[in-house]
């Protein structure tokens, strides 16, 4: 089990055991999806809902916001309007 201030890194470098991560062989709802055409967008401040851990299978872009606190909706929010705003303005 990886320890969790190292998990808020969002870099672990402790092997988390195998029933810890989202196996590649799952289809994620971003991945169908994205397969559909849809640009996908992943924002998390839960470090076990991060990239180390498989979860952003299937997002063009996927952020985690590391640190000992968690990011607040707020933020996260906020970044990702402001994301979709500069996807839009790129499409249009």
């Amino acid at each position: 089990s990886v320890p969790f201030p190292e998990t808020m890194t969002g870099h672990p470098t402790t092997a988390a055991i195998v029933t810890d991560i989202l196996p590649a062989a799952v289809t994620t709802l971003a991945e169908g999806l994205h397969d559909a055409g849809y640009r996908t967008l992943g924002y998390t401040a839960n470090p076990f809902l991060s990239e180390p851990f498989g979860f952003a299978q299937g997002f063009d872009l996927f952020r985690f916001y590391p640190g000992p606190d968690f990011a607040g909706a707020e933020r996260l929010v906020a970044d990702a309007l402001d994301a979709v705003h500069a996807n839009c303005a790129a499409v249009y």
